[in-house]
């Protein structure tokens, strides 16, 4: 999955995570922001979830 090859580049250039901004309203965003692993966070502000994905 491509989002596996960013995350693998992006670790090996010592970047710890990513962060998003999702509207609330894109569930098929939020989805695969939840199939990152166990080390995701959710925050609602508004009508936008801030998500941090960490590996």
């Amino acid at each position: 999955m491509l989002q596996e090859q960013m995350a693998a580049y992006a670790g090996s250039k010592g970047i710890r995570g990513f962060k998003a901004h999702i509207l609330c309203e894109n569930a098929a965003m939020i989805r695969l922001a939840k199939r990152c692993g166990s080390r995701v966070t959710f925050r609602k502000e508004g009508d936008v979830y801030n998500v941090e994905m960490f590996f």
